[in-house]
């Protein structure tokens, strides 16, 4: 505990120093409080349901990784350090054109499984990990939720991206969306949530309504995470329903909370340009990549 107490003592110099190294770096750094973002980044879930976040949930991460021996100062500057030059760099992409655009990555995926991309462009407003670390915030929010059916984190969760979405919707005017249905049957659903605070927002969009049926290949309605990429897609092909729509819009918008596979989005789009639909499809996520990641928390997901 003594050492514990040290350590957090000499925290405000060890940010200080972080600021200076950085700034040289990234020149938007001067209304950046590193202390601060890192309490909003870091959020780990313990076995016990209670919380670390911040340099607390940093200690333990690196804890963990050292076989709990507490690492020495400079170990710790090194990862914080780290930490903090892949954030910023994942951020500088993102601050090109508001999103993360995954078009291309989508178009070299689907080309490796021999399948065609329907989608014009893939969008996601916020990384779920940093490489070598864990699951950040936004991520973990959208975790907890699912497990524990908590709408005020998926809320927490989502208000992240209200505001991105609802500029490019209304500088794309966009007058209809579809949003992706669920596998299982929960009390608290992404896209209830999630059209909620767009109206609350004042944003009506038209709907185009997908659902999902069983499978003849799979038999069964079952999660997308359960299965193996290529039965992801057979999956996502034999199951997705979309109800006949209009083809006379010039953009349709595609939500959903997270993309793994790109499967689902993928196939929606599919079965429209099967319903003769030629114009262009966005699809915007919340989140990338639930999968292939490190811990994230001693919970297992659901």
């Amino acid at each position: 505990m003594i050492i514990l107490e040290i350590i957090h003592e000499s925290q405000i110099h060890r940010f200080q120093k972080l600021s200076k190294d950085l700034s040289d770096e990234y020149d938007w750094l001067d209304d950046v409080n590193l202390e601060e973002l890192l309490d909003d980044l870091v959020w780990i879930l313990l076995a016990d349901w209670t919380w670390k976040y911040g340099f607390d949930g940093f200690i333990y991460k690196i804890q963990k990784e050292n076989n709990w021996i507490l690492p020495n100062e400079e170990l710790l500057y090194r990862r914080l350090y780290s930490f903090f030059i892949s954030f910023f760099e994942e951020e500088r992409k993102r601050r090109k054109n508001w999103f993360f655009d995954w078009t291309e990555s989508l178009a070299i995926i689907m080309n490796s499984y021999n399948e065609k991309k329907y989608i014009d462009k893939l969008l996601f407003t916020q990384i779920s990990t940093l490489p070598h670390f864990w699951r950040l915030r936004w991520a973990t929010e959208l975790y907890y939720w699912k497990l524990d059916q908590n709408k005020n984190l998926i809320e927490k969760s989502i208000s992240r991206s209200i505001d991105l979405i609802i500029n490019y919707i209304n500088k794309n005017s966009f007058k209809i969306a579809i949003f992706t249905p669920p596998t299982i049957k929960r009390v608290v659903q992404f896209k209830d949530v999630l059209k909620e605070l767009l109206y609350k927002n004042k944003i009506e969009l038209q709907e185009i309504k997908c659902y999902k049926i069983k499978s003849d290949i799979i038999h069964t309605l079952r999660p997308q995470k359960e299965l193996k990429w290529n039965d992801r897609i057979i999956n996502a092909r034999k199951s997705i329903v979309v109800e006949d729509f209009k083809t006379d819009y010039d953009k349709i918008i595609i939500f959903d909370d997270n993309f793994t596979t790109w499967a689902t989005i993928n196939f929606i789009a599919e079965k429209m340009r099967f319903s003769w639909y030629k114009w262009e499809i966005i699809a915007i996520t919340i989140i990338w990549n639930f999968e292939y990641i490190p811990w994230l928390t001693d919970v297992l997901e659901i």
